[in-house]
Order: C-alpha cells, then structure tokens, then sequence
C-alpha cells in the first residue's frame, strides 16, 4: 500500500473539567489507495505522544452495523421525546434544554433499547454513515453525526426526515448503517442545566443538556453539603435536598469521564423552568496553540516498498492541573498536617457528604482545597496552605490530596510498541514490581494511573490492562510481546517510562518506601527499613525468619531454557556458516505459496459478496412480488370486506325501520292506554267524592241526634242524682241524732261502773306491780353472779394460753440458736470447701494456660518452621514443587540428552536422577512399581 508523509500534531485540548488536561493528534493530508468497496487502513510509525484526546482514542471495534428508518418530518416531533430535552410543561422547543444545534438543525434520532440504555444514552452524539449498500428503497451513500433524543425505535435507529435524507438521499426505506460514537458539537451557549420540577426545598428534578457526550453521574451542592443525584428517566435526574436552602451548583461527569461544573443559583429553590449554564463551550473544541513550548523529538523513518512515510513528533507543554492522589495508600488512613500528630481545626472545613465522590466534588468546587478525608457521611475539606504531608492509620477513613501533578514526562522503552516491560533482566517480572488497574479505556488513562501512584516508574498498557509499574531501580529492560491471531497471543500497546523533569533533576533522591508489612513477632526488619521511625529500636527477633532470595534459583525449566537456547546457538551459527540462500528460496516459496493461497482467498470473497449481491437483488425481487401479490390479495379482501359491509348495512338498516315502526305502534297503544286509564280515575274519583259526602252527611245527622239523646239523659240522671241525695243526707241527719243518744246513755253506764269497781283494779296493778320489781332484782342478780363467774374463766384460760406461748416461744429462740450455730459451722465448712476449689480452679487455670502456651509455642515453631522454608523459595518457584517429579519425568530423555553432551554437568546430574520412568500413567504410583524378579507362573501366556 502506498503512503505519502504525514505529519502527527499536538494541539492543545482545553476541557472545562476538574480532570488533568487531556491533547489529541490528528494526521493531515492522509492520502491512501482505497479499493472498491474497502476502507483505507491508517498506519503510523515511531514513537507515541504523550497523551490523546479520548475521542480520537475510539477504535474501530467501537464501529458497528444496524440498520435506519425515517422517524418523522415534523419539527415537533422531539416534544414527546423520552429524554425530555423539549418537555412540553417546560415550553417545548423553547425550553432552555432544547438549545443543541442538533436540534436546531434537526439532526436528531431515536434509537433501539439497547443503545438507549435507559437514558444513558441521551445527548450522546453518533457518526451514522451509509455506504449505498442495497437497501429496501433506492438511496446515494452519505454520513452524518446525529444526537440521540429518544427511545422505542425498532431499529437501531429512527432518525428525524432531515438527518435521514442527509446520510441515505432517500425519504423513507430500512437502510444498512455503520455507526460509532463521537463526540457533540456545542451550541453557543454552552452546555445548560434546567430545573424542571422547582419551588420545592426537598426535592427537585434537573436536565442537563448541549454537553459534548451523555451524562454518567450528576451531583448536585447546596452550600458546602453534597447530594448524589439519581437518574429518573432519560436524561433528568434527581436528588432529595432535605429542606436545605443554599447557594447551588452542579457538577456533571460525562461518559468520558469528564467533569463540567455549573455554579448556578444564588439562592435555592427556584421557580420550575429555571436554568443555567456551565462553562464556554466554545473553549472545550480542539484549537492550535499559538504560545506553546514545543520540544522537537527525532522523527522516525517507515520504508517501505514503494514509498517513505515520516513521522515528525512534538511536545507541547500544557496548563498544569490539580489531580487526585492517595496519602499513604489513602485507605485507612486519616489526614494530618506536618507530623501524624498535627490535627488542627483550622486546617480543615467540616461537611457532610453521602459518599467519596462527593466529598471531591465538594472540594474541586473550592480553589484552596488541598485534600479530603473522608469517614461514613463526615468530610473534610483541607485547605492547609503546606498541604497534607502527613497521615494516621484508622480504619473506615480516606486520605486522598487534590494538588498539582508531578512534572515530567514518558518516553518509551525500545520503541515502546510491542514491548513488555521487565526489571534489570528481561527475565525480571516479578509481581512486586507493578500495580494491574483493569477497565481502562486507553493508554492515555493508563499514564494517568501513574501520574496518580506515588513512585511510579512508567506504565505496560494492553487492551483494558494496564501495569503501573514502582520499582525503585525503574524499567531497566525489555522484551518483544507481538500479537498473532493464529497463536492467540496478546498485541502489547507501548511500554512507557517516566523521566524528571528539569526542575527535578537536581532535586534529592528520597523515594517513598512501599509500606512495611504488619509487625508480627516473627517479622524481621528488612535492611531498607533504616529510615522508619523504628530505625532506632534494636531488634532481637525470637523466631528469625531469612529474607527472601533476591534472584530466582535456577530449576529444571531454566535448565530446559538454557539448553534449548545453547542448542538454538548452536543451530544457528551452523545456518549462519553453511549459507542463508537456501533457507530464503524455502522461505521465498512458502510466502508464494501464501501469496496464492490469499489471492484465492480474496477471489473466493469476491464471488461470495457477488452472489451475496446477486441473493440479495433476488429476494428484493422476491419481496417485492410477494408483497405485490399481498397487495392484490389485501385489495381483494378488502373489496370483499366492503360489499359485506354494505350488506350489513342494509340489513340493519331495514331493521332498524321495523324497530322504528313497532316501537312507533307501541308507543301509540301506550298513550291511549294512558288517556283511557286517566278518564276512568277521574270519574272513579268524581264517585268516591260524591260517595264520602253522602256518608259525611249521613254521620253528622246521626251524630246530632246522639248528642240531643245523650243531652236528654244527662238532664235526667242528674235529676235522679239531685233527689236521691237529698234523701240520703236526710236519713245521715237522722242516724245521727240516734247514735248521740246511745253514747251518752253508754257512757253514763261507764261513769256508774267505775264507782264500783276502781278500788279492786287499783289493788291488782300494785300486787302485779311489786312482783314485777322482784322477778326483776332476782334476774340483775342471777347476771352478776354468771358474769363474775365468766370472767373468772376467761383469765384463768387468757393466762393458760399466755404461758403456753411464753413457753413455746423460750423453746423456738433455743431452736433457733441452735440452728445459727449449726449453720454457721456448716458456713465455715462451706468455705473451706469453696476454698479448696477456688485453689483447684486456680490450678486447672494455670495448667491450661502453660498447656495453651505450649501449643501455641508448638504452633509458633511449626509456623515459623513453614516460613522459614517458604522464606527460601523465590516467589515464583511457589508451588513448583508439586509437579516437579512428574515434569521431571515427562522431559526425562531432554535430561539424558544433556548428560550425554555433558551440558551444565552440576545441575543435570541433580535433575537427571529425580527424572524416574513413573508418572501418571502408573496403575498404582503412591506404591511405586515392582522391580524384582517375576516368577515364571506369573508371566502372562500369549495365545
């Protein structure tokens, strides 16, 4: 393939973010051969830049196939999109959030649910192409970068009419696309946030829009308390604020990892509809410096067969920005000021946060902020002037400091590509001397890795993994690591080293040490320790441990290794002597016999994707016959549906006109019925009138003579009354005349009768009346003797009882003291006991501790015993052990081979005898095979 020279650029990226500043390269006047229906593979050569803008970092496995559909031709048609940006209660296409260009311009789409991502994909932006592939409509190729504004598409995406006949040249159809994400161009007002649900302390609704990518995280500062914002649909987010009412401000991370800030409201809540805007977006598009400091790095020269491409490469000093590193290792470990001690409250702003992530948002939003510790919900805020140059270890805290990163730059190792970085030998890749971060996009993510690890060296990148490499001595060697499709092997990206700066160079070597491991009582201090602030403590370890060896020892497989490459020498100086032509006409026919076989290849392709073409005009062909008998058949049916149709309604017609005429009958009968039936109850009422008048007349009649009758009979009683008691009170006048002149003439009698008889009644009543007075005094008498007499028993019982109880209570204080004294020298006895035991216990207790301590003193030895032998295995001839018998055996004959040659004798002859003939394939290898004699019985027989 044919290249012309291209010339790699720096130019100065300025993102409006809180990360370090990002630069991108672009290649210029790029021109290749392209073949039909081909795209032109790039290729660049020499050394790496510094570090690339993340778009330009998209590679073509981000490129991918779908296919397109015309959405709508209504400029409307965005105000019911899912991501909300011309919500209609917020104004429609007036709203704040619709002001993207690709709004404006109508270069807009909807997208299938698997890119829409619930909303994660809103205002992203996607270059879609179409290359004039066959499609169901007729179309021309064309490209167009187009935001995405909605979900539902049914394929991958639904785009607006405008944008549609942009990339396709057609109306309507499905069309075959390409698609891969870029990044959006922003309107001039930069990017916006608009409150759509405000006027509420506690809760508020945000859209975030005209950002050049869709939005990963949204925070939201109310004063100096953070609150982490959830999405809620398409691109709005929100947040609870607890009623808290403060200065606001937003930041947004966007999928590219950048950081936008909006210092928005003075104060909070505000009305819904409300909006702001973030920074420039006029200063987030790429521009060339014109006052930067350019350092020329010596090109590098790609011949090839028919031309040279020159890659000239520049270094461009950028703005230096704050970044985020961790104190001490940052986990479990709170900040302090100049010494672990140092913890005044006037170094730090106390606030709360709900997480990390906000507590640094809280402090990139302050200039002085020099660091965060941070603590469940606690966060501070430091802004020490000296920063934070010390740290104490608690658990459940982080130490991370936010200042500006250290000066210098990379350089690649031996070329940097294809390249794996190792120690002081190319066999030097111990674990210990690198960091693996999973998940990174780029190399340039990677280098930024580093510039956050304290004593980083330089950086391996390959495909999502990158190496963060702090060996003290640095990355002193190399080994080449090319990737191959057949072999599986993985393609490395370039090797970085970092290099001082010039203000670093005279600067003193005084690296940080890796942390020491926790102070067990078998630990030993290392030789490097001398500078901890135990360095002053003479240490006598009980258990002293070796220390680790610094080389590998050689094993078995580095003797295979050795001599495999002894005889590889061997080999080739013997190639090397004998002549090279005949190993390059071999060589030379492989490659042709390749060459066919490829171009084979490429003829069998070409038929495939013409018969493919040839398959695809067919079933076009095919579907538009069937679709045009569908439409016959569909116009038959529907002929058919309509002549049924119109049969059915002229049925109903005539039905309804009979329901019409009999509810028209009905309804006459009804009315007449009513008429006859109101005529009868009026004349019944006019009877029944006539009827209860009669009555009424009768009874009044009849009721008078009643009361003439009953006036008449009254008179008459009362008559009959008036005479009966007149006579009555006549014959009472004269009754009682008779009965004054009986009681006179009676009491006459009584006064005669009392002469006489008074003097025997007198001397009655005084006989009664004195042996009244006898019986009497007799009876007091009678009860003053008895009452003496009980008296007298009563004492006499009262003193019996009396001294009886004196008695038993005599006899029970005699028990009781008794008891005490029996219970006190049980007391003592109990005591005695208790006493014994206590000692007993004691004893046990002692005997179980000393039984404790001699385990744990057993335990001690046999652990210390274990590390002192793992102690001698270099780490990576763990475990090697285990298989090295059955390895050994495996490769038995390599061992012979070597003896015979007498190749490295000392360590064959250690090997060789361990190589036995057993392994595996021994029916019963833990018993180890018979050697002896076989008896003759024994031996089997052949047939």
């Amino acid at each position: 393939m044919r290249f012309i020279s291209a010339k790699v650029i720096l130019c100065e990226y300025g993102l409006l973010s809180f990360r370090f500043l990002a630069c991108w390269h672009a290649l210029r006047s790029l021109v290749c051969v392209q073949a039909k229906n081909s795209t032109c593979p790039a290729q660049t050569s020499g050394s790496l830049m510094l570090q690339a803008r993340q778009s330009t970092m998209k590679s073509q496995s981000q490129r991918a196939d779908g296919f397109m559909t015309m959405w709508s031709d209504s400029a409307t048609t965005i105000v019911g999109g899912s991501c909300e940006y011309a919500n209609s209660a917020n104004g429609g296409l007036g709203s704040p959030a619709a002001s993207s260009p690709y709004i404006a311009s109508e270069g807009y789409c909807a997208v299938d649910s698997t890119l829409y991502s619930s909303g994660g994909a809103c205002g992203s932006c996607w270059r879609v192409s179409y290359d004039g592939s066959t499609a169901t409509d007729p179309g021309v190729p064309g490209s167009m970068v187009v935001q995405v504004v909605d979900s539902g598409s049914a394929k991958t995406f639904d785009c607006h009419l405008t944008a549609f006949q942009r990339i396709t040249g057609a109306s309507t159809g499905v069309f075959p696309i390409t698609y891969e994400p870029v990044d959006c161009d922003v309107g001039s007002a930069g990017p916006v946030a608009t409150v759509l649900d405000g006027d509420n302390a506690w809760y508020t609704k945000v859209i975030f829009s005209n950002l050049v990518s869709g939005v990963l995280k949204a925070d939201l500062f109310l004063g100096e308390s953070a609150f982490t914002m959830s999405r809620v649909s398409g691109a709005t987010w929100s947040a609870s604020t607890a009623g808290k009412r403060d200065a606001a401000s937003f930041a947004v991370t966007l999928d590219t990892g950048d950081i936008i800030a909006f210092r928005c409201f003075d104060s909070w809540p505000v009305p819904t509809g409300s909006s702001c805007t973030g920074p420039s977006a006029s200063t987030a598009r790429p521009t060339q410096s014109t006052t930067t400091t350019t350092t020329e790095i010596p090109s590098t020269t790609t011949r090839t067969e028919d031309s040279t491409t020159t890659t000239t490469l520049t270094e461009t000093s950028l703005p230096a920005s704050k970044v985020w590193s961790p104190v001490d290792g940052g986990e479990g470990r709170a900040c302090r000021g100049g010494f672990p001690g140092d913890n005044s409250p006037s170094y730090y702003t106390v606030t709360m946060a709900q997480s990390l992530e906000a507590c640094q948002k809280a402090c990139e939003l302050r200039e002085e902020c020099v660091g965060v510790e941070f603590s469940g919900s606690r966060c501070e805020t430091w802004t020490r002037s000296q920063g934070i140059q010390s740290s104490k270890a608690l658990s459940n805290f982080w130490c991370l400091s936010y200042s500006l990163p250290r000066l210098g730059r990379f350089e690649p190792v031996d070329g940097g590509r294809d390249r794996a970085c190792r120690g002081a030998t190319p066999a030097d890749n111990s674990a210990l001397y690198y960091r693996v971060v999973g998940s990174i996009r780029s190399l340039e993510q990677c280098q930024s890795q580093c510039w956050q690890t304290e004593g980083c060296q330089g950086v391996e990148y390959s495909r999502g993994r990158c190496e963060v490499w702090t060996r003290p001595q640095g990355i002193q060697a190399s080994i080449v690591l090319s990737g191959g499709s057949e072999k599986g092997a993985t393609q490395k990206s370039p090797i970085w080293r970092t290099t001082p700066a010039a203000d670093q160079a005279t600067a003193p070597a005084n690296p940080k040490k890796a942390r020491r491991p926790a102070p067990y009582a078998t630990s030993v201090i290392p030789e490097e320790d001398a500078m901890s602030e135990r360095s002053c403590v003479e240490v006598n370890p009980k258990h002293p441990v070796p220390l680790p060896p610094k080389l590998k020892p050689m094993d078995h497989w580095d003797l295979i290794v050795a001599f495999d490459t002894h005889k590889f020498r061997k080999e080739y100086e013997a190639y090397v002597k004998a002549g090279k032509h005949a190993h390059m006409a071999k060589f030379k026919n492989v490659l042709d016999t390749q060459m066919k076989e490829f171009r084979q290849m490429q003829d069998d392709e070409e038929r495939a994707r013409q018969q493919e073409r040839q398959d695809m005009l067919n079933q076009v062909k095919e579907n538009q016959r069937i679709a045009a008998a569908e439409k016959a058949h569909h116009d038959a049916v529907r002929d058919k549906a309509k002549s049924i149709n119109e049969q059915s309604l002229e049925s109903l017609r005539r039905r309804r006109k009979a329901d019409e005429e009999r509810r028209q009958r009905e309804q006459d009968c009804m009315l007449k019925w009513l008429h006859n039936e109101n005529e009868r109850l009026r004349q019944q009422r006019i009877a029944d009138a006539e009827e209860y008048a009669r009555k009424c007349k009768q009874a009044q009649d009849e009721m008078l003579e009643a009361m003439e009758e009953a006036a008449r009979r009254k008179k008459a009683r009362q008559d009959e009354d008036k005479a009966f008691a007149m006579a009555g009170e006549q014959a009472a006048d004269d009754a009682e005349a008779r009965n004054r002149a009986a009681v006179q003439a009676r009491m006459d009698q009584i006064e005669r009768n009392c002469q006489t008889i008074g003097a025997d009644i007198a001397g009655r009543d005084a006989r009664l009346e004195a042996e009244l007075q006898a019986k009497i005094k007799k009876i007091q008498d009678d009860s003053d003797q008895a009452a003496k007499e009980d008296a007298a028993r009563r004492k006499a019982d009262r003193d019996a009882k009396v001294k009886d109880m004196l008695d038993t209570l005599n006899l029970q204080m005699k028990q009781r003291d008794d008891e005490a004294q029996r219970e006190k020298e049980d007391g003592i006895k109990q005591a005695r006991l208790f006493q014994e035991q206590y000692e007993q216990g004691l004893a046990a207790d002692r005997a179980k501790e000393e039984r404790a301590r001699q385990a744990r003193l057993a335990m001690d030895a046999q652990l210390v015993e274990k590390m002192r032998s793992n102690a001698v295995v270099h780490p990576r001839d763990f475990g090697a052990h285990l298989t090295q018998q059955q390895e050994l055996a495996y490769n038995r004959g390599l061992y012979e081979q070597m003896a015979v040659e007498g190749f490295m004798m000392p360590l064959t002859s250690k090997f060789l005898p361990q190589a036995t003939h057993t392994g595996k394939l021994d029916p019963h290898p833990s018993c180890g095979r018979y050697t002896g004699e076989i008896d003759a019985l024994e031996v089997r027989q052949v047939d």
